[in-house]
């Protein structure tokens, strides 16, 4: 699945968020691009992809 742009800029300049993200399994990684991605807006996949790497710095991306 092709890396949304805007989601590898903000991971590149938030080094928690990019430390969180290496630790995400693959399954895990596949599902939050496709979440990404799915937005037909480029404000959508921002908004989306702000909100993901906040997720991710909370914990809150675990399979349950």
């Amino acid at each position: 699945m092709p890396f949304p742009e805007k989601f590898e800029k903000l991971l590149y300049q938030d080094a928690e968020a990019h430390e969180k993200w290496e630790a995400l399994s693959r399954g895990l990684k596949q599902s939050v691009l496709h979440y990404i991605s799915g937005g037909k807006q480029v404000q959508t996949r921002i908004q989306r992809s702000i909100d993901m790497a906040e997720r991710m710095k909370k914990d809150l991306l675990r399979w349950r």
